[in-house]
């Protein structure tokens, strides 16, 4: 079976792309749900979970496309899952 080797930076970007995406979906069907439910509500509380998985999901994603990407600029690799880049990265 041949080695697998992840994923390319473009296709972290492409993912990041997705992955941003989704993030801004599901939090805004979140406050669409907070606006007209009590916390105690099941579907509440899923879609929270739903919301902390995907961010951890993005998180790990952020692991590794920095660590496949060691020779890139660190401020090019924030960019894939999290957008544009914090000032302390770009070192301001």
């Amino acid at each position: 079976m041949p080695k697998k080797t992840g994923f390319t930076f473009e296709q972290h970007q492409e993912w990041g792309s997705r992955m941003r995406s989704a993030m801004a979906e599901l939090e805004m069907l979140h406050g669409e749900l907070v606006a007209e439910y009590t916390q105690k509500t099941n579907a509440l509380k899923v879609a929270g979970k739903a919301l902390h998985a995907l961010d951890a999901w993005r998180n790990e994603m952020d692991k590794l496309v920095y660590s496949e990407n060691r020779t890139r600029d660190n401020a090019e690799l924030a960019q894939c899952y999290y957008g544009a880049t914090s000032s302390w990265i770009r070192g301001e």
